[in-house]
């Protein structure tokens, strides 16, 4: 059963939500059998439906966490993007909402003389099976009873929201609309700001004083919450945890969702500190003492029962975080990230490229193509054989008239030859042209006579171009294919891949050339497995199906032999790098 519903516009979706009139109706929106559904729903035992666990909070204490069961999981994410799909989240709301996150929340609250933080007390838990059923049939949502309650079935455990359930999230922001609301006017008239993640609410103003309808500050521990706003809270069934209530002047260290807020969002100097230790951990000791350490350090706050992170994702997505709050420019993150790059290339065995790790992606170096087709299959290559690995060079193809809407994959060898040959001899970038090993490729990297052969390493170069050339490297499997000069990008996929066609019978269509008679490969297949390696592939539409709809799909294993191309562009890369300094 896929994950996601079937490809449907957000309007339908919603249109369809607010039509609903049965149970029926709801299985037909999850395009889920309706039997099927009435069982996990009804029939499912509990302890089958969810598991439950506890986790301990790093500040203390612990978390329950109520996951549900697979198929039920998969259920809940599509009723949960229909919601997202309906639901319209009031300005002031930055949790879980798409598009915001808690740099955005923090920024409201920057450069404040006070800022109070509450958090509501057992957020999930406490909103009931009642309260959802209640506000799918109240206004805007106005549905039946009937699908209501199915509704709210889908979304409940045990009489509260699971925490750990994909729908938990959307459902708690639609309960909270009406508090979102009324929160919002309130700090609009005591001249507050006021936003909302998940149950972190905080509220700030530029006054010399908190409203007293907000709340009076005896001290940062000690605050009376204002009547007015704890109405609000009570009457729209919550209750705050008193014992997370902060209150803080701009003398001291202003927080909002974890951020420091007193000039502008930033991330404590412990973050930091972490980072550049577990990056430390990684290139003392390796990669796999680093990785035991951590997981032996915090396995504990997590599922015993799933997967644990690979180290890796977990440095780069500190990484990002740190960008994300302090920016892409600032430098910390640049020698964070500059830092991670060379230990995932020295893990990997790839070359290091010196102009990827000056972190300016302006001075990347270019790779070209031929045509765009191959530029597109050759990032998507990169992306499977080296999902955590920012490229560190830039893939296009070599026409530079081609506008974005253009669907012809042609740019072509000459095209190619004559960009690298008119390259200034002061060219700022490097740039390495990547030539098919067919009769077109393998005739236009001859004509490039400004350039120095390299024998050995079976390429041409320019060191005052800072440019270089090559032909495909010929994979495994390959030689005769490169023999007859018929090697192009899609020949390094098996027959199989190269075979397949997209939902509408379409893909690549090939050609077979005896003399000078064209033999369609589909009308003669006997022909075409006697003689595969006088296949050529024609364009006719066909590449650009190949390269956005068959290949993206494919397991990583098909796109093995990539690795030749990529470990020649980044020797090239480093040849030329070096010969600069």
């Amino acid at each position: 059963m896929p994950t996601q519903l079937p490809l449907t516009p957000p309007a339908d979706q919603s249109r369809a939500f607010l039509s609903l009139t049965s149970p029926r109706d709801v299985a037909k929106l999850l395009d889920y059998r309706y039997p099927a559904l009435i069982y996990q729903l009804y029939k499912v035992p509990d302890d089958e439906k969810y598991e439950t666990f506890e986790i301990p909070k790093k500040a203390g204490g612990t978390r329950t966490i109520t996951a549900p069961s697979r198929i039920l999981k998969l259920i809940q994410r599509r009723l949960a993007e229909v919601l997202q799909n309906t639901y319209k989240p009031k300005p002031v709301v930055y949790g879980f909402v798409t598009g915001k996150n808690i740099v955005d929340n923090a920024r409201r609250h920057k450069k404040k003389n006070w800022v109070l933080n509450i958090d509501l007390e057992n957020f999930f838990p406490s909103i009931n099976f009642g309260r959802v059923r209640g506000m799918f049939m109240g206004k805007p949502y106005n549905l039946p009873d009937s699908v209501a309650t199915i509704l709210a079935q889908i979304c409940c455990f045990k009489n509260g929201l699971p925490q750990g359930a994909p729908t938990s999230p959307v459902v708690s922001n639609m309960i909270c609309a009406k508090m979102d609301s009324e929160l919002q006017d309130l700090a609009w008239n005591c001249r507050c700001f006021y936003t909302r993640y998940a149950d972190d609410i905080t509220f700030s103003t530029t006054l010399s004083e908190l409203p007293i309808q907000i709340a009076k500050v005896h001290s940062l521990l000690d605050v009376e919450i204002g009547k007015e706003f704890e109405k609000i809270i009570v009457s729209n069934g919550f209750n705050i945890n008193s014992t997370k209530t902060r209150a803080f002047s701009y003398k001291q260290r202003q927080e909002v969702t974890g951020l420091t807020v007193n000039k502008f969002p930033n991330i404590r100097r412990k973050y930091v500190m972490q980072l550049r230790a577990m990056l430390y951990a990684w290139e003392t000791h390796g990669l796999e003492a680093a990785e035991a350490v951590h997981n032996q350090l915090y396995a504990r706050y997590r599922n015993p029962k799933s997967d644990l992170p690979s180290f890796k994702k977990i440095v780069k997505g500190k990484i990002e975080f740190l960008g994300l709050v302090k920016g892409k420019d600032n430098t910390t993150y640049q020698s964070f990230k500059r830092q991670y790059h060379k230990l995932i290339l020295q893990e990997k065995g790839l070359r290091r490229v010196k102009s990827f790790d000056e972190m300016n992606i302006d001075r990347r170096p270019r790779v070209y193509t031929e045509g765009v087709t191959d530029a597109m299959i050759l990032q998507t290559a990169w992306g499977r054989l080296y999902s955590d690995v920012d490229c560190p060079f830039i893939i296009k193809d070599c026409n530079p008239i081609r506008s974005a809407h253009q669907k012809s994959s042609a740019g072509g060898a000459d095209v190619l030859k004559n960009f690298l040959k008119n390259l200034n001899e002061d060219a700022q970038l490097i740039s390495v042209g990547i030539f098919d090993r067919d009769d077109a490729g393998i005739s236009a990297l001859n004509e490039i006579n400004n350039y120095d052969a390299d024998q050995d390493e079976n390429w041409k170069i320019s060191l005052q171009r800072k440019a270089g050339c090559f032909a495909l490297p010929i994979p495994t499997g390959r030689e005769k294919y490169a023999e007859n000069k018929n090697l192009c990008i899609e020949f390094y996929f098996d027959d199989e891949v190269i075979a397949s066609k997209n939902s509408d019978g379409r893909g690549l269509s090939l050609s077979l050339y005896l003399g000078k008679k064209e033999i369609s490969t589909e009308d003669d297949p006997e022909m075409s497995r006697k003689y595969p390696e006088l296949r050529k592939v024609k364009d006719n539409g066909g590449k650009m199906i190949f390269a956005k709809e068959i290949v993206p799909p494919l397991p990583v294993s098909a796109f093995e032999p990539f690795r030749l191309v990529f470990d020649k562009v980044l020797k090239l890369i480093e040849s030329l790098e070096n010969a600069q300094t």
